[in-house]
């Protein structure tokens, strides 16, 4: 039976042009670390912030995942493996089929998930 999960990451606010080699290395080592904790499992983030509409550029790296038995642990294993620029700017919003709408985390409360230091929602801010 399916259990999906759907993850959208922020990262860093986009200054001037803070440049998009720097966001693709960090896809990239976001995605290879997920890998290893999912055993090559190619379910990936991709970047959507250059997808919004509007008139004006998103103002922040968002990266997007829906996927199929890739619980929040695995997820937040691979989110604090990866060396951030501005690490007090992560922010992963979630939903899944066992909690009723979306969860917001930052990369202190996703390390301490990673380290099974926490319980995995315990207090976490419900978005509604």
């Amino acid at each position: 039976m399916s259990h999906v999960y759907n993850y959208a990451l922020f990262t860093t606010l986009i200054d001037e042009w803070l440049g998009e080699a720097q966001d693709l290395h960090a896809l990239q080592a976001l995605n290879q670390a997920l890998a290893r904790e999912r055993e090559n499992d190619q379910q990936n983030f991709t970047e959507v912030h250059q997808h919004a509409g509007g008139s004006k550029s998103f103002g922040a790296f968002c990266y997007m995942l829906a996927g199929n038995h890739i619980p929040l642990h695995v997820v937040a294993k691979a989110i604090v493996q990866v060396p951030w620029r501005d690490p007090e700017s992560i922010m992963l919003v979630f939903s899944d089929e066992r909690y009723e709408g979306f969860h917001a985390l930052y990369l202190d409360r996703l390390q301490a998930i990673s380290e099974g230091r926490s319980e995995e929602l315990g207090d976490v801010d419900k978005v509604r």
